[in-house]
């Protein structure tokens, strides 16, 4: 399983998808396991749910996904701070 941002219409949106290597009839071998909606959504739903456990989806829990698995993702989704140097002009 592995997170996968798609752009439409100017909008990111954030999926849940699986290699599936038994979809013959196809180019596209990836199933949408679960749709996380627009990254906004995604990443404030995603911080709740790290916060409370309980209201973490059980279609998310069915496929074994797990608290870790949570932290995971939000920190993949996250924008990093880039390590910028200043250099003072002496």
């Amino acid at each position: 399983m592995y997170l996968e941002r798609i752009k439409s219409k100017g909008n990111y949106y954030i999926y849940l998808r699986m290699y599936d290597q038994t979809i013959t009839y196809s180019k596209n071998k990836k199933t949408t396991l679960y749709g996380f909606g627009r990254y906004e959504k995604a990443i404030k739903n995603m911080k709740k749910w790290e916060r409370d456990f309980k209201q973490f989806p059980e279609e998310l829990k069915a496929l074994g996904c797990t608290r870790d698995d949570l932290g995971t993702w939000i920190n993949k989704l996250e924008p990093r701070p880039r390590n910028r140097q200043v250099y003072v002009a002496t």
